[in-house]
């Protein structure tokens, strides 16, 4: 009985793990913006990811961004230029503009598109982790 009792206990405490690879997308990230910093929070959803962006001025105290918008992202594959068609990277639109994110090495994102979020200010940047600059 002792026996069954501990291995009861053994089992519960052990943590299941989860199927497939670890999430190399989700976290808080951020990079410099010319003269802004640009924030990034990537959080899972059903099917990928949610993806807020926000462009703040750190010389301000109000925290107001001076430039945002939310998007969601999924697995897939975006023409990259001369690089050519890129399969297996988180994509997707914003306003009908598409963007695609590749994962880094951990702590690390690199955002890629061609159009800027608000007047002279673009989300393209490699972006570290909160805590990683």
């Amino acid at each position: 009985m002792r026996v069954l009792l501990a291995t009861l206990l053994l089992v519960l405490s052990t943590p299941i793990a989860t199927a497939g690879a670890p999430d190399p997308y989700t976290g808080r990230y951020a990079a410099e913006c010319g003269d802004l910093v640009c924030d990034l929070d990537i959080e899972p959803r059903r099917g990928g990811w949610t993806v807020r962006w926000t462009a703040t001025d750190p010389r301000l105290l109000d925290a107001v961004p001076k430039c945002a918008f939310t998007a969601t992202a999924k697995i897939g594959s975006a023409a990259m230029g001369p690089a050519g068609r890129v399969d297996g990277i988180a994509v997707g639109t914003v306003k009908g503009k598409a963007f695609g994110i590749f994962d880094l090495e951990p702590g690390r994102v690199s955002w890629s598109s061609t159009w800027e979020a608000c007047p002279g200010v673009s989300p393209k940047a490699f972006y570290s982790a909160f805590g990683d600059e």
